[in-house]
C-alpha cells in the first residue's frame, strides 16, 4: 500500500479542506520529472483563497484550483493531475481544457465521477488524457467513501468545535463533516452509501 509523494500531498491537502469544513479533496499538478508544479484542495465552504485559487462557490474545486495556476500560454502533455477523487464532470472538463495528458486518482466516484463519460469536443480531443485510478486497496477505499456522506441526505446540525472532528467519528464510524449554513455549525452527516457502510 505505498503511496507516492504526490499521493501524500493530494491526501493532506484534502485533509486540510476537511479541517476547514470543505469537501475534502485534494489535488497535485506534476511535471514530467514528477516535480509538484501546483496544487489546490477544495475551498467550496470557505470565506477566502490564496490569488489564483477560488472559494466560497460550488466551482470551488479542488482540481479547478490546482489547474487555475498553470500558465495558458503554455500546452501541459506530460504533466499529470494527481487527485484524490475521480474528477466529477466540472473538474474533468477542465482537466481536458489545460492540456494535461495524464491523470491518477485514488478513489471512485460513483455519485459525480465523469472520468470517460464526458463527449470530446475537436477542443478536447487535442491531447488525449491517460487515466490511471482508481486505487483497489484501502487508500483508494478511504478517499471515495470520505466524500460520499456530502451527498446523503440524513443530516443533523451539531456545534462546530475542536473536538467535533473526533466527537463524530467516534459516535459514529460512517460520520463525517459537512458544512452548514448556520455560522457555527456544521452537519455531522450518517452516510448510507455502500462503500462507507462496509469501511468508514
Amino acid at each position: 500500500m505505498g503511496l507516492t509523494a504526490a499521493e501524500r500531498l493530494c491526501l493532506d491537502l484534502a485533509w486540510q479542506a476537511f479541517g476547514a469544513g470543505s469537501v475534502p479533496v485534494g489535488a497535485v499538478v506534476l511535471c514530467e520529472s514528477g516535480t509538484v508544479v501546483s496544487s489546490g484542495r477544495s475551498r467550496m465552504y470557505e470565506t477566502r483563497a490564496p490569488t489564483p485559487e477560488i472559494a466560497n462557490s460550488i466551482l470551488a474545486h479542488a482540481e479547478v484550483n490546482a489547474l487555475v495556476k498553470l500558465d495558458p500560454r503554455r500546452r501541459y502533455e506530460h504533466h499529470t493531475l494527481v487527485t484524490t477523487l475521480e474528477p466529477c464532470p466540472l473538474c474533468a472538463g477542465a482537466l481536458a481544457m489545460s492540456t494535461i495528458g495524464r491523470l491518477t486518482f485514488l478513489g471512485a466516484d460513483p455519485y459525480g465521477g465523469a472520468v470517460g463519460r464526458l463527449a470530446n469536443t475537436a477542443h478536447t480531443a487535442r491531447v488525449p488524457v491517460q487515466v490511471s485510478g482508481p486505487r483497489r486497496d484501502a487508500v483508494g477505499t478511504l478517499a471515495s467513501c470520505c466524500t460520499w456522506p456530502i451527498t446523503c441526505s440524513a443530516t443533523r446540525a451539531v456545534p462546530w468545535s475542536a473536538s467535533t472532528r473526533s466527537t463524530a467519528r467516534t459516535s459514529s464510524r460512517r460520520g463525517a463533516l459537512s458544512s452548514s449554513k448556520a455560522p457555527g455549525t456544521r452537519r455531522v452527516t450518517r452516510c448510507c452509501a455502500p462503500p462507507c457502510s462496509t469501511v468508514c
